[in-house]
């Protein structure tokens, strides 16, 4: 169980880590766009790009405001290593709905997600 916990946060922190750096691509529905460095908050990291380094616990936070209703919500974890994006396996393509909780980052929430109510 701690394994699990620490390579979701670990995927989830290169995860986000790139995506300050770069465009996030675009969704079938929606369009691309940067985060904001106020959407998301690493820890030990003062600005992009984030070095993680192996056997470390990051923690991540990332706000966001879904613009339609949500049943479900399916990670997308990669890492770019070497100019080659590679996925983590047992994290990539699986549910984050056992870890959204409502804006004040204690109360758990899960899904459905409602369109523009805030998350963390």
């Amino acid at each position: 169980m701690k394994f699990s916990v620490f390579a979701i946060t670990f995927a989830f922190t290169c995860f986000v880590s790139l995506s300050q750096a770069t465009e996030v691509r675009q969704c079938q529905a929606g369009g691309a766009r940067k985060l904001e460095s106020s959407e998301v908050s690493i820890s030990n990291c003062e600005k992009p790009v984030c070095k993680l380094r192996r056997k470390s616990d990051v923690s991540i936070v990332q706000k966001f405001t879904p613009k339609t209703d949500l049943k479900s919500l399916t990670t997308t974890v990669h890492a770019e290593i070497l100019g080659l994006p590679l996925p983590f396996i047992g994290v990539d393509n699986t549910s984050a709905c056992d870890n959204i909780f409502e804006e004040d980052g204690t109360t758990k929430s899960g899904c459905p997600l409602k369109a523009g109510k805030n998350y963390v």
